[in-house]
């Protein structure tokens, strides 16, 4: 019994080791009075934002720390908010997309655009998926890459798309997954509107974009052929993924038994970390995680354990340094190239074809190419 509190507080601590940077990426949308900041919080709160003490008696009430907490978040929304029309959906040759957010779901961020080759008539696809640990980031991240000239000078299609955030719903990030596999569905669906082949798709993508191409890649058919809404009747299995800095999991539990920290231990802070835990897993309490509804969450987001012999070729890179993870620095945490040696071992294992860049661990390759070069490789067999 000791030893599950011991990992759970553990997990716990992980989570707040960016101190107020994490007001930016994880705080759920939803701010209330009882939300009281712990002491060092508000210490680097009144470091960094003076102007927060109103009364200037040194300290925060209750009503200042809420207008701090709402004046955060706004800048959190600000900057995940979707393109607001000063980035143009063109490439870096200044070519612009054949269709701009085009719409592949319900929800409001189920948009994607899409550049199609000149004269394609059976175009292979590229599809990029953005990162932002799935509170974040946008579809908007890739144009002006160079990548989507690269892809439409051989005649492949490219397209990136959004997909809703893991605070924007109760499924976490399954629900994010699930996006992105229905807008894969969806271009695979209307193959014919946008003059693709729908049996030559690869996917990438960096962080939560590249374990979303590797949950794809590595999941069973997830095709639901009776299903009334025929989009869901598409295969989701693709040709090919690459993944940069990726995870090797979203089952969380996993990561502390893989990661070493530097920890500092607040109990206060440990509190205050289980809504974006449980977030993540899209549930309510830990005792959930250890029901059969619980289990079945955890074995839907961990990826690494669906790699079998059948799955497409990937590329995994991380070029993030090795050791002991410091606290705060959760870049380091998410992007540990441990993530990518993890994946490289069990696709080693597996005997799946893969591609791996990972200095830290010796993994360099003579000649090293770059994920979209290795995705086109597959895509013009």
């Amino acid at each position: 019994m000791g030893g599950k509190h011991t990992i759970r507080n553990r997990m716990r601590n992980i989570f707040f080791r960016a101190g107020l940077a994490l007001f930016f990426c994880f705080f759920p949308a939803t701010l209330c009075a009882k939300d009281i900041l712990s002491p060092a919080q508000i210490k680097n709160i009144l470091k960094k934002f003076p102007q927060a003490d109103i009364n200037k008696d040194g300290v925060l009430d209750e009503q200042e720390q809420l207008a701090v907490k709402k004046e955060l978040e706004a800048r959190r929304e600000k900057k995940n908010s979707k393109n607001d029309g000063s980035k143009k959906a063109v490439s870096s040759k200044s070519v612009p997309a054949s269709h701009v957010n085009e719409r592949y779901g319900d929800q409001e961020r189920n948009l994607f655009d899409i550049w199609i080759p000149l004269n394609a008539k059976n175009a292979p696809l590229v599809i990029a998926i953005h990162g932002g640990g799935f509170t974040g980031g946008d579809k908007s991240k890739w144009y002006g890459d160079k990548d989507i000239d690269l892809c439409l000078e051989k005649g492949i299609a490219y397209a990136c798309i959004n997909y809703r955030y893991r605070t924007q719903s109760p499924g976490g990030i399954l629900a994010c997954l699930q996006d992105s596999k229905r807008a894969l569905q969806y271009l695979r669906f209307s193959a014919d509107k946008y003059k693709l082949n729908k049996t030559k798709i690869a996917c990438y993508g960096g962080s939560a974009g590249a374990g979303t191409s590797l949950w794809l890649a590595f999941h069973d058919d997830m095709a639901d052929r009776r299903n009334e809404d025929k989009v869901l009747r598409e295969s989701t299995r693709i040709l090919a993924a690459a993944a940069s800095s990726p995870q090797f999991t979203y089952d969380l539990k996993q990561w502390d038994s893989v990661f070493s920290f530097d920890h500092e231990q607040n109990k206060e802070e440990q509190a205050k970390s289980d809504e974006n835990y449980l977030n993540a897993y899209g549930i309510t309490s830990f005792n959930e995680l250890e029901t059969p509804a619980g289990m079945e969450k955890r074995k839907e987001l961990d990826f690494n354990a669906m790699i079998s012999k059948d799955d497409p070729p990937c590329f995994v890179m991380s070029k993030l340094k090795d050791g002991v993870i410091k606290v705060g620095d959760l870049g380091h945490w998410y992007h540990h190239p441990k993530h990518a040696f993890i994946l490289m071992e069990n696709l080693k294992k597996n005997g799946v074809e893969y591609y791996a860049v990972i200095p830290e661990m010796k993994i360099a390759p003579e000649k090293e190419i770059t994920p979209v070069e290795f995705l086109i490789g597959y895509l013009l067999k």
